[in-house]
């Protein structure tokens, strides 16, 4: 269970949501309302300061900014559903860095450090308004930089953390359009891979890396929902 937690990482939207990604609209999407999610309450404040509102995580309820401008995702796997929305974060892990993929999208985001070694200094400098993670040890000296809001990994499936960070964002909209587009590219890969592969046939996804080999499902990527 850990291979599947830890090695995933920067590789779980390889054929999914990255394939959407100049597709996503880019027009603000409304807050929901419906249960444990985000709750619009405007908060108007004074000076330059932005307006607020509650969301519901599994650490209780916090104030989040209504549009955050300045994220950063201490969350490899998170970093590709973030970009799809149509959000450049301003601090990402080292890994996502590696990912031939992201370079393109990366521009201006600053390397925060390993998972295993996440540089709070750094994070700080990045004076970010809004923090997303699933780091459970470090969440406590997150929260005291920004409001952190905590996502566990495998809470969600790719479809649901995406429209959850859609509300976390305040990017529905763009979350609605990028799965739909995703249904559509998924059909056509689909019908392409049906002409190579028959149907009663059985299909493995391995993933070799140095002396480690890797079994995946169909959920975590690499072609796994086109099967």
């Amino acid at each position: 269970m850990n291979y599947l937690k830890f090695r995933t990482s920067a590789c779980l939207l390889i054929i999914s949501l990255m394939l959407v990604l100049s597709a996503c609209a880019t027009n603000g999407g409304g807050v929901a309302t419906d249960s444990g999610t985000t709750t619009d309450s405007k908060t108007a404040s004074t000076g330059d300061e932005a307006a607020t509102r509650t969301y519901e995580s599994d650490k209780g309820t916090i104030t989040i900014p209504e549009h955050p401008q300045r994220v950063v995702v201490t969350v490899d796997d998170y970093v590709g559903d973030v970009l799809a929305l149509g959000v450049t974060p301003v601090g990402a892990l080292d890994t996502v860095f590696d990912a031939p993929y992201y370079k393109k999208y990366l521009n201006g985001v600053e390397n925060i450090g390993d998972s295993s070694a996440l540089s709070l200094e750094k994070v700080t400098t990045l004076n970010p308004d809004l923090i997303i993670t699933y780091d459970d040890k470090a969440y406590e000296n997150l929260k005291k930089i920004a409001p952190t809001v905590f996502i566990p990994y495998g809470k969600y499936n790719y479809k649901d953390r995406l429209m959850e960070l859609g509300k976390v964002l305040n990017k529905e909209q763009e979350a609605k359009k990028c799965l739909a587009d995703f249904a559509v590219k998924i059909a056509e890969k689909k019908q392409v891979l049906s002409d190579v592969i028959n149907s009663g046939k059985k299909i493995a996804i391995f993933e070799i890396t140095g002396k480690e080999l890797y079994l995946y499902g169909k959920s975590y990527g690499r072609g796994g929902t086109i099967l």
